[in-house]
């Protein structure tokens, strides 16, 4: 009895750990925590309103993006194109799986959707797996079995990327499906249990139709599982039927195709990167991510290598047994091919679509991550200096993603409220708005702007538009946009364009906005300022 409640107790401090860490900047500004939210707020609002969810009904036979779009976001109350109508149509592919769950767990609570989007609830499930599935494997191993609860806390304080994409529930509740898969998987191998196979593999189905950049991550993982069965017929543990391992990707990839997402995310890399294979801004949110000077880059990485290494390592150790003819460990042949499904993938999404490991790959290894490092400590936890060295790896994974993750959610001035208030009193809400990601977010959310953000983004536009001393390179994209919105904070802070926060523009960049003749001021109040555009006819850069 006393052994349970003491597993109780580290499970429930576990789980309040990732909760405070996840709720970190996100609950008192009005600044979504993550972007890509904002598609499921709005449609979820429209099922919470109206009884029903939108559907974009002809994505199954009209599947690209520009077939589409123009008549969903209309239906939608998105007259104009505008990026985020398009990130609507983008991450909804059609089916209402994300929007109906925030649906549902809105009227379950009493929340409003956009509160309820920002509940970690992914998150603690994830924590919950991690703990049953480190639990399972070191009940396997002689040792102090306390040391799985370094892989609970090391998940729930995991990496400032994982904590970033798990603190809210939309798209995230997807890696609860992974860390199902693994549970599963582990179940499979070490207790002979077929029917967790079959119970963790079911839901992925739905990962198209959901948010497909995982689906992506499963079928190269279950490339390396196919790989890693043909070198390991010879030996009974197989953990999957090679037949799964090439039909599960078959019908994912099936699936993208129907649901027209594969099509639209390759529509969007063509615009964000302008080339689809190792485009020049191929991982280039390296150099942009959580808005890293110095300090925080040597932090954020010091926290990767602490999480990753163990699972690098058993790889390698598979690798190197398998040469040397020895007979692999069913948990090894499972790690194995994690390590090598995470490295195919990150390698395909920073070649093709300039999605670097910080942004993705993190979020999907992480739990595997955790248990992997429990399971190589446990040998040694009798040892002070293991105990020692593995809490002290656990408070900088805590700390360094305490800091990272409030540090990435942009801080709203005081000023700021006002300047919102003023434009819906005095500025026209079909106009067409531009200003940087999170301004953009609060006019859309809370202050009905439906034609926020007037073009899509590219590394282009932020070199030029915003990080340029030119006047000049402000006129080709003026006559996109009615009124332009700038926070003073970008100037000196990090501001959001697009995915990751990226550095502050400077004060020379600043003042370009204000000396543009083509630019007229209409509010100020310090914090921000409202320019609306006033280009003269002769000024527009495509009339010769």
């Amino acid at each position: 009895m006393r052994e349970n409640l003491r597993v109780a107790v580290l499970v429930a401090s576990a789980c309040l750990l990732f909760v405070a860490l996840a709720g970190l900047g996100t609950r008192g500004e009005p600044y979504a925590p993550n972007e890509w939210a904002f598609s499921h707020v709005i449609l979820a609002e429209r099922a919470v309103e109206s009884g029903h969810l939108p559907i974009n009904e002809r994505v199954a036979t009209q599947n690209s993006l520009s077939q589409t779009n123009s008549a969903f976001q209309k239906s939608l109350g998105f007259p104009r194109l505008t990026f985020y109508a398009t990130t609507v149509w983008h991450f909804w592919n059609g089916l209402p799986l994300q929007p109906s769950l925030l649906a549902t767990l809105s009227v379950l609570t009493g929340l409003s959707p956009e509160a309820a989007s920002r509940l970690p609830v992914a998150g603690v499930v994830v924590v919950l797996l991690v703990g049953a599935t480190a639990g399972l494997l070191l009940a396997r191993r002689r040792g102090d079995a306390r040391a799985g609860g370094i892989a609970l806390f090391a998940i729930a304080c995991g990496s400032a990327p994982f904590l970033l994409d798990m603190r809210v529930l939309m798209p995230s509740t997807t890696v609860v499906l992974l860390a199902l898969l693994l549970h599963g998987l582990l179940r499979r191998a070490l207790l002979k249990d077929r029917a967790a196979l079959a119970f963790s593999l079911t839901p992925l189905l739905l990962l198209p139709f959901w948010y497909y950049t995982v689906a992506y991550f499963v079928m190269l993982l279950f490339l390396a599982f196919a790989l890693g069965h043909l070198l390991l017929r010879r030996e009974r543990h197989s953990l999957i039927p090679l037949w799964v391992c090439l039909l599960l990707p078959l019908l994912l990839a099936v699936s993208l195709l129907v649901n027209g997402a594969l099509t639209s995310h390759l529509e969007l890399a063509r615009q964000t990167l302008g080339s689809l294979w190792m485009g020049p801004d191929a991982g280039s949110d390296y150099r942009s991510h959580l808005n890293r000077e110095p300090w925080r880059s040597a932090l954020l990485y010091a926290q990767v290598i602490l999480l990753f290494v163990p699972l690098g390592w058993m790889g390698v150790q598979a690798a190197a047994s398998r040469m040397r003819s020895q007979r692999l460990g069913p948990h090894r042949v499972v790690f194995a091919a994690w390590a090598l499904g995470g490295l195919l993938f990150s390698l395909l999404l920073e070649g093709a679509v300039g999605i670097s490991f910080l942004n993705r790959s993190v979020i999907y290894l992480a739990p595997a991550a955790a248990i992997v490092a429990a399971w190589t400590l446990a040998p040694f936890w009798e040892k002070r200096s293991v105990r020692v060295g593995a809490l002290a790896a656990v408070a900088l994974l805590g700390l360094g993603s305490a800091g990272l993750v409030a540090g990435a959610t942009p801080s709203y001035a005081p000023g700021e409220a006002p300047a919102y208030g003023w434009m819906a009193a005095h500025v026209d809400h079909g106009d067409l708005v531009y200003s940087s990601l999170e301004a953009s977010s609060v006019l859309l959310r809370e202050d009905d702007f439906v034609n926020v953000v007037a073009f899509p983004p590219s590394e282009t536009l932020l070199e030029r538009f915003w990080y340029s001393h030119d006047v000049a390179s402000l006129a080709p994209y003026l006559p996109s946009f009615d009124e332009f919105v700038l926070r003073h904070a970008v100037a000196t802070q990090g501001f959001e364009e697009f995915g990751p926060a990226r550095l502050p523009i400077g004060q020379e960049a600043y003042a370009k906005f204000g000396a543009s003749r083509d630019l007229h001021l209409v509010y100020d109040d310090g914090d921000v300022q409202v320019f609306r555009v006033a280009m003269q006819p002769e000024r527009l850069p495509f009339i010769t």
